[in-house]
């Protein structure tokens, strides 16, 4: 479901396992683990669940350790920038944890709406929902609700960045 590359090495997590490969070509079974969403940060890899209030973190992709979240039902999406991680979840008590080391969690105040994605670009970072609305935050903590681009917005599965833009998909 999402792919990471960091520390030489690529990092891919699926409903079922956590894979790596050093040239994108010849994979390995690192851990059988039901994940969503990876990202490599500040010398570690951190995977999101679908399935648990976790986290896995890794520092070379290989031996891996389980983190739990209080406050969430799943995380569907990780970001990092700006020395914090930043995940989506989109249902339980908060909806927006942050960790500056990618072990010990905080659960954000935000609009209660279903955040399912978030990103990091251009010293922001963004998250879309599920019901199709947007937020921003400079530090991750504060948040600002934004306008959908369109009344019947669609639901957002994933964001990125690059070249100056933020992009959402469904």
């Amino acid at each position: 479901t999402a792919v990471t590359y960091g520390n030489g090495l690529f990092v891919a997590v699926s409903d079922g396992a956590v894979i790596t490969s050093p040239d994108g070509i010849t994979w390995v079974t690192r851990t059988t683990s039901n994940r969503s969403s990876i990202i490599y940060g500040n010398g570690l890899f951190v995977a999101g669940s679908v399935n648990s209030a976790s986290f896995l973190t890794s520092p070379d992709g290989i031996t891996w350790t389980t983190t739990a979240v209080t406050g969430a039902s799943w995380v569907t999406s990780v970001t990092y920038g700006n020395g914090l991680f930043v995940a989506a979840s989109p249902y339980g008590g908060s909806n927006i944890f942050t960790s500056p080391d990618g072990i010990t969690w905080t659960g954000r105040t935000t609009p209660s709406y279903t955040w399912s994605a978030v990103t990091y670009g251009n010293g922001l970072f963004a998250v879309g929902s599920y019901d199709g609305n947007f937020m921003t935050s400079i530090d991750g903590v504060n948040w600002v609700l934004r306008p959908k681009p369109y009344s019947d917005t669609p639901q957002v599965n994933g964001m990125t960045y690059g070249d100056g833009l933020f992009v959402g998909v469904s």
